[in-house]
């Protein structure tokens, strides 16, 4: 289970290390914008910003699930199930 859990911390870390590599010809292309924020560890257009942070949720969005069983060991489907009795959706 521990394997599983590094290798799964482990990918994760390279989606977003590999996001990060490639919007950086994006952000250097477009430096000339006035309006900067901080995206991660970088100054980006403002402009740009929701665009990135989009594509940085669509790149792990596909796994999620799997992160969230394999980081809570299946904690996280105990608490949903609670949290949806609760509310009792009708």
């Amino acid at each position: 289970m521990r394997r599983l859990f590094l290798l799964s911390t482990a990918n994760a870390k390279n989606v977003v290390k590999r996001h990060y590599t490639s919007l950086d010809a994006e952000t250097s292309a477009n430096s000339s914008a006035q309006s900067t924020t901080h995206f991660g560890y970088k100054e980006v257009p403002v402009e740009e910003k929701a665009s990135m942070v989009a594509s940085v949720f669509h790149s792990v969005a596909d796994n999620y699930d799997i992160m969230n069983d394999v980081l809570s060991m299946g904690t996280h489907r105990l608490w949903k199930n609670s949290f949806v009795s609760m509310a009792g959706p009708q």
